[in-house]
């Protein structure tokens, strides 16, 4: 059944070809809400690291129009935080 719904994408990466350091890393990004990580015993899943994707995961599934909304919102924050800092 079609919900209409965008949800974030997600890889599956094999454990063994994850460099070391790249494993706490994750473990980081993901006790920091930033990433969605799941770890199986020979893998892991994770989003893919985008700004839609962080919105996605942070609010759960939208549909396009109030997905784009809330990226047009942060897209005009940053830019005035941006703005402001050199004016």
């Amino acid at each position: 059944m079609d919900t209409g719904l965008l949800e974030m994408s997600c890889c599956v990466v094999q454990k063994k070809e994850v460099i070391p350091l790249v494993v706490p890393v994750l473990r980081i990004l993901s006790k920091m809400k930033l990433l969605h990580l799941k770890e199986e015993c020979d893998h892991f899943t994770i989003n893919n690291m985008t700004i839609i994707n962080l919105v996605l995961f942070w609010c759960g599934p939208l549909h396009e129009a109030e997905l784009t909304k809330r990226l047009l919102i942060i897209q005009v924050s940053a830019h005035l935080m941006i703005d402001s800092n050199f004016n």
